[in-house]
């Protein structure tokens, strides 16, 4: 939509394309939204070595926005009778307190901040990461291209910018069918963002 010009809007009438900042896209990004997978795999073709994103490229989640995942944990997590009032809120807070480091530092803040026991700390970040687990879905077609590349021989990477650790996101890659690749990389493992 960015690519051809065309507003995007709401069931209440909001004006998506400007809420989600797309019409900040430049000419260079928006010829990258006109690619098809023949020209994918023409690309991939060319190189050696190929990287491929996670989040929003390999894999998505079933909402409308990442930081739908907290309001969908909070209530799991009220299930299980552990009290964060404004869990989404709070839940941010400590990823910003966080700075860039994994889903265990995260939750450590998030104790910090409400309270709550260690044993609540580990039962409610376990019941964040069963959450994402249940609304992760793989793009089906950018999993076909990634496919393509590995049949090709080509050395396959996967990045990541995300506070989930390797070792939690690799079974989560495989159960969705997004194997074969040399290596993932992520951001809270390294200290560095992707970039």
């Amino acid at each position: 939509c960015a690519a051809l010009d065309i507003t995007i809007y709401g069931g209440s009438g909001q004006n998506l394309s400007s809420s989600y900042q797309m019409k900040y896209i430049n000419t260079a990004q928006a010829e990258y939204f006109k690619k098809n997978e023949e020209q994918l795999r023409e690309l991939i073709d060319q190189y050696d070595a190929v990287s491929f994103d996670v989040f929003d490229t390999l894999i998505m989640r079933k909402t409308l926005e990442p930081v739908d995942i907290f309001a969908l944990a909070g209530e799991r997590i009220k299930a299980r009778n552990i009290h964060i009032p404004d869990f989404k809120k709070k839940r941010r807070t400590a990823e910003s307190l966080a700075k860039g480091k994994d889903i265990h530092h995260i939750y450590h803040h998030l104790r910090e901040i409400t309270g709550i026991s260690e044993e609540e700390e580990l039962a409610a970040k376990n019941e964040e990461i069963n959450c994402e687990k249940q609304y992760l879905i793989p793009r089906s077609k950018m999993a076909a291209i990634m496919e393509y590349a590995i049949a090709q021989e080509k050395t396959v990477n996967l990045i990541s910018d995300m506070y989930l650790t390797a070792s939690i996101l690799e079974p989560i890659l495989s159960a969705l069918g997004i194997i074969g690749y040399k290596k993932l990389y992520v951001s809270c493992d390294y200290g560095v963002r992707k970039g």
